[in-house]
């Protein structure tokens, strides 16, 4: 899996990183320019200069960490699936009203990023073939 670059808008700046394996972190950080790397979620989710929380775990993690990233005043950006069940997407959404902060998943995204790569390989002639978007995305 290709880890995207942090991207910044207005006056946004990604300020901490959280992967599971050490050595990925290091490399990821000094790649991005991120002083802040961690491998304890909730050091993320606990830190008051944390606005927004991207969370981008297996889809059956999403739940847990949506409610605790939503319960502690973050907002949050998860993404694709947004949750194995409807019964999952219905606590979150309860954990969103309650906050009052965002919650809003990168379907759309990576969908346009899918059709991007494909009508580019496709075009290209390259002769690539794609089982699925998930092919094209990840």
């Amino acid at each position: 899996m290709k880890l995207r670059p942090p991207t910044r808008v207005h006056e946004s700046a990604l300020r901490a990183a959280l992967l599971p394996a050490p050595a990925s972190l290091e490399a990821w950080g000094k790649t991005w320019n991120v002083d802040r790397l961690t491998t304890d979620v909730q050091e993320i989710i606990e830190d008051p200069k944390i606005d927004i929380i991207d969370i981008c775990t297996p889809n059956m993690t999403h739940t847990p960490l949506v409610i605790a990233g939503l319960n502690a005043g973050k907002h949050v950006i998860c993404e694709k699936p947004l949750a194995p069940t409807p019964a999952d997407i219905r606590q979150m959404i309860e954990a969103r009203d309650k906050s009052g902060k965002l919650l809003t998943d990168l379907t759309a995204r990576a969908i346009d990023e899918a059709r991007k790569t494909t009508t580019s390989a496709t075009s290209s002639g390259s002769g690539s073939r794609f089982r699925s978007l998930r092919d094209a995305v990840c």
